[in-house]
């Protein structure tokens, strides 16, 4: 085998490698954008409830199903439960935005890398 079968046989492989990469992070971003617009609902959802809560008298009771029951709870309670699950929302977003930043630089660095091994072509 010459060299430039042998250099071909690389390149080729390369190729393959980043093609498979570049699949799978496009669907890994796909996947973080889903989550994230389930959490940007989620996150919605939480406020406009908490906004509802807010206009309720402090010593009135509220119920929350959970599962096929209902758990008795102040306003108070179920307002910071809500503002917990707002910041909790906001945090998975911004692992979510960071994470696909990630993953975006690494697929550029690797197709600059091949281009770099196509071009030193001998």
């Amino acid at each position: 085998m010459s060299a430039s079968d042998e250099y071909s046989e690389q390149l080729r492989k390369a190729f393959q490698e980043l093609q498979m990469k570049m699949v799978e992070t496009k669907q890994r971003i796909q996947h973080g954008d889903a989550v994230k617009q389930a959490q940007k609902q989620k996150e919605r959802v939480a406020a406009l409830t908490k906004k509802q809560l807010e206009e309720l008298e402090p010593t009135r009771n509220v119920y929350r199903s959970v599962g096929r029951m209902y758990l008795k709870s102040s306003v108070k309670a179920e307002i910071e439960r809500h503002t917990n699950e707002i910041e909790k929302a906001k945090e998975k977003m911004a692992a979510i935005d960071k994470q696909k930043e990630y993953l975006e630089k690494s697929l550029s660095e690797s197709e600059r890398n091949l281009r770099e091994m196509v071009q030193s072509r001998p």
